[in-house]
């Protein structure tokens, strides 16, 4: 949990803004009692969601969003959740042109910058009572709640595919390449007794339920002595700072670009 009061005045200031300039019909997809079932809901996966789809926002709308996203994001995270929205549109383009082959796709989800969706749960800024927001799509996930100066941002979630770009003018681009070089690095120099706590067949389990909560949680750390540590963005100095004492790693990553000729298929999530 984090304390950060400029912080916080800034995004509610932002998110009555947004209330602001929507109508009826838009509030009432937007907005959730922050006691809702609907807050423990979130998917990665190319899933419809419940809340206000950017594409039903006007263009000054989905201007305000973005703004809103800036102020939750680091500079780096922002940029780096723009270039994974950006490639909806490299897929589907790579879906079109391999229509005929196993690459192209079962065709059941139409691939898009603006089926990304927005809710909001209790009222932004409300002393002493809690509230937060959602913004997700395919491999975007970001939930941040509030209580007075205090919030949390998680689930926190950042997905790429494809995890490396095929054909066109952006061939090559690997919008996790930091991050994903410095999973298979921390994992490569694990002993081999650490690398049997890191590597967990709970992985897949863990990803698929998408609204993992605390129970849960508890019923996966009890199968190892380890803590387990979810990693979600590697630095530099993150790398250097890890405890020196057992590790359980949960690492959802693709296949790497040195392992395989084609990334991950576009027809998967």
């Amino acid at each position: 949990m984090a304390w950060n009061t400029p912080k916080i005045t800034e995004i509610s200031t932002k998110l009555n803004e947004i209330l602001s300039c929507f109508d009826s019909e838009q509030k009432d997809k937007l907005l959730f009692d922050f006691e809702d079932q609907e807050r423990y809901v979130w998917y990665y996966t190319p899933h419809p969601q419940n809340g206000l789809l950017v594409f039903d926002m006007k263009p000054f709308q989905r201007k305000l969003v973005y703004e809103l996203l800036e102020l939750s994001y680091s500079k780096e995270g922002y940029e780096t959740a723009k270039s994974i929205i950006n490639l909806e549109n490299i897929l589907g383009d790579y879906e079109a042109n391999h229509a005929s082959l196993n690459d192209g796709g079962a065709g059941h989800w139409v691939r898009s910058t603006e089926r990304y969706w927005l809710a909001i749960f209790g009222k932004p800024n409300m002393k002493n009572k809690p509230w937060g927001y959602r913004f997700g799509g395919h491999h975007i996930g970001l939930t941040v709640n509030f209580i007075n100066d205090s919030f949390t941002m998680h689930p926190l979630f950042f997905g790429s595919n494809p995890a490396k770009v095929l054909e066109g003018p952006n061939k090559g681009f690997r919008a996790l390449a930091k991050e994903e070089d410095l999973a298979r690095k921390l994992i490569s120099e694990f002993s081999s007794d650490k690398k049997s706590l890191a590597i967990l067949s709970l992985a897949i389990e863990v990803i698929f339920s998408n609204s993992l909560r605390l129970p849960q949680a508890k019923k996966i750390l009890s199968l190892t002595s380890a803590p387990v540590i979810f990693i979600i963005s590697f630095n530099e100095s993150s790398l250097k700072n890890f405890p020196t004492g057992p590790l359980a790693c949960l690492l959802y990553t693709s296949p790497s670009p040195r392992d395989r000729q084609k990334s991950r298929m576009p027809s998967s999530a």
